[in-house]
This record gives C-alpha cells, sequence and structure tokens, in this order.
C-alpha cells in the first residue's frame, strides 16, 4: 500500500504546478500580443494608410454634415460597418488572429516541444494515456481552449457595463476551469480533461502509467532469465565440486591400495629371510655333527 501511494505521488509530482503554467501562460500572451500588434501595424502603415486616411476624411464628413457624433463608438462603429474599409479590417483581424492560433499550435508539437513561455519554465503539453502528442492534439486542445477566451471577453463587457455580478461570476468559471483542484482534479484545466492531455514537468524522468505497466510486464521475464542462469551457475558449480570429490576418492582409494599392497609385501619378504636363516642354521648342524664324527 506505501509503495503505490508513493507511485501516485510521484506521477502527481509530474504535473506542472499552477504557477508555472500561469507564469507560461502570461509570458506566451505578451509574446503573441506583441506578434499581433506587429503584423496589425505593418499591414495598416503599409496596405491601408490611403484607404485608412480616405476612412478617417469621411467621417469627419460625415460629422460635420451632423450624421454621426465623433465622441460616440457606436457612432464611429456604424460608419465603419457600412465604408468598403471594413473588408480590409476584416481581412487584417482574420490575418491577426490565424498567426496567434499558429503559435499555440505549431510550437508544441515542432522541435522546440513547446511553445517559448512553456520553455522558459521547462514544461510541456503531454497525453495522459502516455502516446505521443501530435498535431491533432494541437488543434483539438487549442479550440477547447478558445472557450475561455469567451469568457474573457465577457470580463471585458461586464467590466465596461459596470456589471458587478456578472463579473464576479465570470471570474468564478475561469478560476474553476483553469483551478479544477478546487473539484479534486488537480493540476488539469478543463480543457486537458476534455482533450486527454496534461501540462507535465520537461525535466522530470516520472513516466506515464502505460509505459510503466508495458516496462514492468517486459522486466518480468528478464527477472525469470536471471533467476534460471544463477540455478544453472548453482548447478555447475555442485558438479564440479562432485568431480572433485569423486577424483579425491579414488585417488584415496588407489593409494589405500598401494599402502595395502606394501604391507603385504613386507611380511612376506620377512618370512623368506627367516627362511634362509633357519636353512643357514640347519646347515651349519649338519656340518658340525660330521666333524664330530
Amino acid at each position: 500500500m506505501l509503495k503505490f501511494l508513493e507511485k501516485q505521488k510521484e506521477k502527481q509530482e509530474n504535473y506542472a504546478g499552477s504557477s508555472r503554467r500561469f507564469f507560461a501562460y502570461s509570458v506566451d500572451n505578451c509574446l503573441v500580443s506583441l506578434l499581433r500588434i506587429t503584423i496589425f501595424v505593418f499591414y495598416l502603415y503599409v496596405s491601408l494608410a490611403v484607404s485608412f486616411q480616405a476612412f478617417v476624411e469621411d467621417f469627419y464628413v460625415k460629422v460635420q454634415a451632423g450624421l454621426y457624433d465623433a465622441t460616440s463608438s457606436k457612432d464611429l462603429l456604424k460608419f465603419l460597418l457600412t465604408h468598403p474599409i471594413k473588408y480590409q479590417f476584416l481581412f487584417i483581424f482574420s490575418l491577426v488572429f490565424i498567426a496567434g492560433s499558429l503559435y499555440w499550435v505549431l510550437l508544441p508539437v515542432s522541435k522546440f516541444g513547446g511553445t517559448f513561455g512553456k520553455l522558459s519554465v521547462a514544461i510541456k503539453i503531454a497525453r495522459q494515456d502516455g502516446q505521443e502528442f501530435t498535431l491533432m492534439d494541437s488543434v483539438q486542445r487549442y479550440l477547447v481552449g478558445l472557450i475561455p477566451w469567451s469568457f474573457h471577453i465577457v470580463v471585458i463587457m461586464s467590466l465596461f457595463a459596470g456589471n458587478t455580478i456578472l463579473l464576479i461570476s465570470t471570474v468564478l468559471v475561469i478560476s474553476l476551469w483553469y483551478q479544477t483542484s478546487l473539484l479534486g482534479r488537480s493540476h488539469l484545466a478543463v480543457h486537458d480533461i476534455i482533450c486527454g492531455t496534461k501540462v507535465v514537468n520537461n525535466s522530470s524522468t516520472a513516466k506515464p502509467i502505460i509505459a510503466e505497466a508495458s516496462t514492468s510486464d517486459k522486466a518480468v521475464p528478464k527477472k525469470e532469465a536471471t533467476k534460471s542462469k544463477a540455478k544453472k551457475s548453482v548447478a555447475s558449480k555442485t558438479t564440479t565440486t562432485k568431480k572433485v570429490a569423486a577424483n579425491t576418492k579414488t585417488q584415496q582409494k588407489a593409494g589405500n591400495s598401494k599402502t595395502s599392497a606394501v604391507v603385504k609385501k613386507a611380511p612376506a619378504k620377512k618370512r623368506q629371510a627367516a627362511k634362509k636363516v633357519s636353512k643357514a642354521s640347519t646347515k651349519k648342524s649338519k656340518s658340525a655333527s660330521k666333524s664330530s664324527d
């Protein structure tokens, strides 16, 4: 049970913290805003210089005629919708939106491995099932992530309208969207839950759940192979020791047989010597008896 809890803690530690995600999100928004403003200003001065000047002059003529109020933003919007320059503005706004979208979609699957904001704090986007994060996953995550952007627009509109209830409720919804730890789903935003993604530490060595299961399955036969090798080595050692013991026994038997043969030969030689001595003594006695006769 304790090992299971430790593994779960390691998996939770692999998730990027909310502070690092917020910092990365702020850096990316600043970079995207700078990119969009640069494109808008460049296009405004290069392609819309003459058209925009004509638009201002036409609006000034209408104001002088008393048809519009120069201090009213509603009148300016009405005149913009009736002027041909609206198509050029629609094109530039579409271009600016596409440029920002490409930043959010392409960088996470590029060779950089993430947006510049995420790279600055060493975090990246990954899939919860451990599979590779593809372009389709990035597009899906971006499209679902546009939902909280609509809430940001509601916040701006509520600030201009002075609607405090709408402002507080919208901020609460945005907080719950990004901070689902309040609902028991820590470190996962709503778009991560919907798309099956997560934001993890880029320098962490923790592996996904499925990858851990596959590696553990592969580790089992390796352990069995090592055990079989150990058994074989032990068996070979025992056989060698048995052979050595058998050789020593045969050598001991051979030595014992030699010593017994030597022992048997020794008394036989003594008997022969005794016989020779007895024969010599008998010869001497015979010779002595003859001499006395």
